[in-house]
């Protein structure tokens, strides 16, 4: 993210085991679908949380790739996305600690 490699973040994003997290429905989230199966309402809203930061995490980032040429101010955000990887790394120790 300091080095302006929104591509690059973006594929790590998209690369199992990351994207089954956030991106590839519940049907193939696997912390989801153990959460769902326990039925612990701290573990799904773990898992939620998670997928919704690395979503965030992307749209940051996929932002940051056009925002030369879209209206406003044109400055790039790297502390947003790092906020929510940083999120993301905290739900998922969160969630490896309750399993």
């Amino acid at each position: 993210v300091d080095d302006g490699k929104w591509d690059a973040v973006r594929t790590v994003l998209a690369q199992s085991p990351v994207v089954e997290l956030w991106k590839t429905g519940n049907s193939k989230n696997w912390i989801r679908a153990a959460a769902l199966s326990a039925g612990d309402p701290e573990l799904i809203e773990l898992s939620e949380d998670l997928s919704s930061a690395l979503q965030l995490t992307d749209q940051y980032v996929y932002d940051n790739n056009f925002i030369y040429f879209q209206p406003g101010n044109g400055k790039v955000k790297t502390k947003e996305p790092k906020d929510q990887i940083a999120v993301a790394k905290n739900k998922l120790k969160a969630i490896i600690a309750s399993l």
